[in-house]
């Protein structure tokens, strides 16, 4: 996994975050401006981006982080994952419903 002897796991940070992105885009566009077939968007939200995205693995890590004594670490890592992810969604349907 990304973590080897307390080094901080940045991609899968920027994976969550992308995603989380991604999908407040999708989401505001579907609603908004696009009409999308209700199964075609769960294929895509929960199938695609929620494959994508990396909960488990982020869970791991933190986990990870604390065994190996990096407790700021592991806070920083659920710190910016959750508010990262938060931002990203809102950043996301803001700017879909922009454009």
């Amino acid at each position: 996994m990304a973590v080897h002897g307390g080094s901080f796991p940045l991609g899968i940070l920027l994976i969550n975050v992308s995603g989380s992105f991604a999908l407040g885009f999708f989401y505001a566009a579907t609603i908004d401006r696009f009409n999308v077939n209700s199964d075609l968007k769960l294929v895509i939200t929960i199938g695609f981006l929620g494959a994508y995205t990396t909960f488990s693995t982020l869970s791991h890590d933190t986990v990870k982080l604390i065994e190996n004594g990096s407790i700021g670490q592991a806070i920083l890592n659920i710190s910016a994952s959750l508010i990262g992810g938060l931002l990203a969604i809102y950043l996301g349907m803001t700017l879909a419903k922009a454009i």
